[in-house]
């Protein structure tokens, strides 16, 4: 029935990136039960998802907004608009107003 929702094809394949270790076991447990999702990968920092996702090509990408050194804004502007995957923000802390305006951008 979960097949059914996504229709025909190959599920969509997602990275998780967390600089928090426990945030991203947590994801990919929530991501092994659904068949419509493959996971193809999962980055620390920054740095390490404009790599992966730029290796990989997923077409969704589970992003933390505050990380250090490089924030999910700045993970987003490094990669090409071109090949630009589906993104959704996750965090453990409130957001700001100032990520509520950077989201809008």
């Amino acid at each position: 029935m979960a097949e059914e929702r996504r229709g025909p094809g190959p599920p969509a394949r997602v990275v998780v990136v967390d600089d928090e270790p426990h945030a991203r076991e947590k994801l990919r447990r929530y991501l092994a039960d659904d068949p419509r999702v493959e996971w193809v990968g999962e980055a620390g920092d920054g740095m390490a998802a404009v790599a992966l996702v730029e290796e990989v090509g997923p077409d969704l990408v589970l992003l933390d907004v505050q990380m250090p050194e490089m924030d999910g804004f700045e993970v987003l502007a490094a990669l090409d608009d071109d090949r630009l995957p589906a993104v959704v923000f996750v965090t453990a802390h409130d957001i700001t107003p100032e990520w509520h305006v950077r989201m809008q951008a």
